[in-house]
């Protein structure tokens, strides 16, 4: 009877163990965007989900036009960081580029593959992080801890938690672009300061707070002097390249608080 009871406690406390973790990992993905910590967070929430000693995530580079390893566990990263891994080379590489999952009880198997001498077994799954049109990467686990090989239960729990870590980086990527839209609708291009209607917009909100706190605010309005004749003799690019130096020398000379903005033309305004 002990040994019997035993045996049924392993199954339960790992099946616990891999719902705690697919349900744990959407909220804890829902507190960070910033790429490399989330990252980490996938790689680590996978591995303990499969209970996997080792653990690695390697994202596709569109410019590069190859994947490397982004985040790991159970080996330090400094062992694949400079590692460039193109689409259908090797077996991450051929995970990418298919778009399925792949679990091997052992590695010697596959063609042209041997075990390395880091690893305790030679059983790996490699699933890939798919959306609906691309695949964003692969995240690999290794020595199942307790087992010499990965069940195929382990597989459907890494398939899933793949598709929440998809789900948590979309998120990135979408809050990243709303920023950078946000940006882009707030800076002149030319100088990088703010633009007009971003300096109405901030004149308005500190002119009702200088009202609540009677406090002072004060503009600076300024302009170049004699910049038509300057674009009429030199042409535009040198008016263009006077302004940019205008625009570097009024941000370093504010305040980091003060809003520093072009306001039309030659013309510049300053919130303080």
């Amino acid at each position: 009877m002990p040994s019997t009871q035993n045996r049924s406690a392993a199954p339960r406390a790992s099946l616990n163990r891999q719902i705690s973790a697919v349900h744990t990992l959407p909220r804890r993905l829902a507190r960070v965007t910033e790429p490399a910590k989330m990252y980490q967070m996938i790689v680590d929430a996978c591995a303990q989900a499969v209970d996997a000693q080792r653990a690695s995530l390697a994202i596709y580079d569109p410019e590069r036009r190859s994947l490397s390893v982004t985040a790991t566990h159970g080996y330090s990263p400094a062992l694949v960081r400079h590692l460039r891994i193109r689409p259908g080379e090797g077996i991450i590489g051929t995970v990418f580029c298919a778009g399925r999952a792949l679990r091997v009880d052992d590695i010697r198997q596959l063609p042209g593959a041997s075990p390395r001498l880091r690893y305790r077994t030679t059983s790996f799954m490699c699933v890939p992080l798919t959306g609906t049109r691309t695949v964003l990467g692969v995240v690999s686990v290794s020595d199942p801890r307790g087992a010499d090989q990965f069940s195929r239960q382990d597989l459907r729990i890494l398939r899933t938690m793949t598709s929440i870590a998809r789900l948590g980086l979309d998120r990135a990527k979408a809050i990243e672009q709303a920023n950078a839209a946000a940006h882009a609708a707030a800076v002149d291009p030319l100088t990088g300061l703010f633009n007009r209607r971003h300096f109405l917009a901030r004149l308005e909100e500190e002119v009702e707070r200088a009202r609540r706190q009677s406090s002072p605010l004060t503009i600076i309005m300024l302009d170049v002097d004699n910049f038509k004749q300057l674009n009429d003799r030199l042409g535009h690019l040198m008016g263009d390249a006077v302004l940019r130096t205008v625009g570097d020398v009024l941000r370093r000379s504010v305040r980091l608080f003060d809003v520093c903005a072009r306001h039309g033309g030659d013309e510049f305004a300053i919130l303080m």
